[in-house]
């Protein structure tokens, strides 16, 4: 059974999932498309948090939130968000870990890119 965590985002109880193996897949392309397309909102969101799971992987755990939301948020409101996220998916946090530690490739030929 997947795991899920219940927080309170701006007064609402909000539920964050651990995301399955297809999820993660599907997670891996949207980032693989963030490095060759250039600097979208999660690009933002990760490199403002500088946390070790990228904001694709925070908006697919808990998909409740709209894009609206997710850029009106102050990074102090998000602290929380990314806990739970990350503590709900330990091996999704380890593998991008090393990806990005290694600088490995999703694709073959096409290098990750890490925040700065």
């Amino acid at each position: 059974m997947k795991k899920s965590k219940t927080i309170t985002f701006r007064d609402k109880e909000i539920t964050a999932h651990e995301l399955t193996v297809h999820q993660v897949q599907t997670l891996l392309e949207k980032i693989e498309a963030r490095t060759t397309e250039g600097f979208g909102h999660d690009f933002v969101l990760s490199a403002l948090m500088d946390r070790d799971l990228p904001a694709e992987a925070l908006s697919m755990a808990i998909p409740v939130l709209t894009a609206a939301e997710w850029q009106d948020a102050a990074p102090s409101e998000l602290t929380a968000l990314y806990d739970a996220a990350e503590e709900l998916n330990p091996f999704l946090l380890k593998m991008y870990q090393k990806m990005t530690a290694e600088r490995t490739s999703v694709v073959p030929g096409v290098e990750l890119e890490t925040a700065v």
